[in-house]
């Protein structure tokens, strides 16, 4: 029973690498750390659809460092730290802050 889990947990971590939007579809059990991930890497509003015990500082990290904000505004990077548990706002800020001064001064 555990391998077959596995294998469906190995299933839905290719389709989030290839959509992170599909996490929103992937049921409770089945959203891990390493699904949660692999969706963040792809698109990191897939924030929104990880499980609040699993939004960790690596995930946030990763989620913020996918760059989907960074289309956009201030109102979209706003929008990203209101999936952002309160504990580690202070750290996303700062990461953002520090991401952003990376892309200013390569332009």
């Amino acid at each position: 029973m555990i391998e077959g889990m596995k294998s469906v947990e190995l299933q839905f971590i290719e389709a989030v690498k290839k959509d992170g939007y599909v996490l929103e579809q992937v049921p409770e059990r089945f959203k891990t750390a390493e699904v949660c991930l692999a969706a963040v890497q792809n698109r990191g509003y897939a924030l929104e659809y990880v499980p609040e015990i699993l939004k960790t500082e690596e995930i946030c990290l990763e989620a913020i460092k996918a760059g989907d904000y960074f289309l956009g505004s201030f109102c979209r990077m706003e929008s990203m730290l209101k999936c952002v548990p309160d504990s580690l706002k202070p750290k996303m800020k700062r990461a953002i802050r520090e991401i952003e001064e990376t892309e200013f001064r390569r332009s």
